[in-house]
């Protein structure tokens, strides 16, 4: 364990579907960090990647998500995304 991070902290990216309520919104309007604890480290998406989004960034369709958080976080995130 790290004593900079001394609980797990894991990556994931997860697709946004292509109907997900995401499309539209802003990481801040959807309250992404409040809803989820884990923060979006980048957006892939098409031939461009994205790092460290600020809230006003707005998702399109398309768009893969990169979040960093604890794994109980990360696992929230996830079925956040696929809107589950």
């Amino acid at each position: 364990r790290s004593t900079l991070f001394p609980y797990t902290t894991l990556f994931r990216s997860a697709l946004a579907p292509d109907d997900s309520y995401l499309i539209g919104k802003s990481i801040g309007e959807l309250r992404f960090w409040g809803k989820t604890e884990c923060t979006i480290v980048g957006v892939k998406r098409k031939e461009n990647t994205i790092i460290s989004p600020g809230p006003h960034l707005v998702f399109e369709q398309g768009d893969i998500i990169v979040v960093i958080g604890t794994a109980e976080a990360v696992e929230s995130a996830v079925k956040f995304i696929r809107c589950l």
